[in-house]
């Protein structure tokens, strides 16, 4: 047998091997290898400041925060960039993602009704046009999903606070005579 021969028996063996390996470790659906790369990928990226019930707050969550607040607040800078200051907004944060956990669990909404008033009001504090306040936030180079975030949250809990305690605040005329 030549050594032609034995090369050409061979090669479609190992074309064969080479195609059913391939094909073995292609994912059959959208969760295998490459979302997994994904995520690693982010969270090698991810500068984790604090985990809250599996959910990460990041360095960039609390920078885009600190961006927002002192915007908003026109806050010294000096206040700014104290550790004190990052560590209340990474408090304001852990606070808020709880408060997101448990309108989650209560199965509270936030209608787009209730979530435009609150914008419109926004928009007036800020002394900015009507239906202006993603275009104001992006040309501040303020994060919009913070800021949306924020408000939904904040919307959010004060339906479970109300729910929470309406039967308590109930007061019938004899109480206020």
């Amino acid at each position: 047998m030549s050594v032609l021969m034995k090369t050409t028996t061979y090669v479609p063996v190992i074309k064969l091997l080479l195609y059913f390996i391939f094909f073995a470790s292609v994912p059959v659906h959208n969760h295998g290898i490459a979302e997994d790369k994904i995520k690693q990928d982010y969270l090698s990226r991810v500068n984790i400041a604090a985990v809250v019930n599996n959910k990460i707050i990041s360095t960039q969550d609390i920078s885009n925060r600190i961006k927002f607040v002192s915007f908003m607040s026109k806050l010294e800078p000096t206040v700014i960039r104290s550790e004190k200051f990052k560590r209340q907004v990474l408090e304001q944060l852990i606070d808020e993602e709880l408060e997101r956990q448990e309108i989650k669990r209560l199965q509270i909404k936030v209608t787009l009704g209730e979530l435009n008033s609150a914008k419109n009001i926004m928009e007036r504090q800020l002394k900015i046009s009507k239906g202006r306040l993603s275009k104001f936030l992006s040309e501040n180079k303020l994060s919009k999903l913070d800021a949306i975030t924020q408000i939904k949250t904040n919307l959010g809990w004060t339906k479970a606070v109300q729910t929470r305690y309406r039967n308590q605040l109930k007061i019938s005329d004899d109480e206020i005579s």
